[in-house]
């Protein structure tokens, strides 16, 4: 099955996350993180449901070496 996604765009053409039409899971970028929402569960919880968080490599914390 293909899947069909929304591109949701601001200015600039810039690009904000998309939506999946047939998950209803919104998938956006917040401060260097790439948060994917479960829309249906947010309506039916009545608050916002993350289902995945994956932090750039930029924002991870560096392995310590011992």
């Amino acid at each position: 099955m293909e899947t069909t996604w929304i591109e949701l765009r601001g200015e600039g053409d810039e690009l904000h996350g998309r939506l999946n039409l047939a998950t209803l899971e919104l998938m956006t970028g917040r401060r260097g993180r790439l948060v994917c929402y479960d829309l249906m569960a947010t309506v039916r919880e009545r608050r916002a449901v993350v289902v995945r968080v994956r932090v750039s490599e930029e924002e991870q914390e560096p392995e310590k070496k011992t």
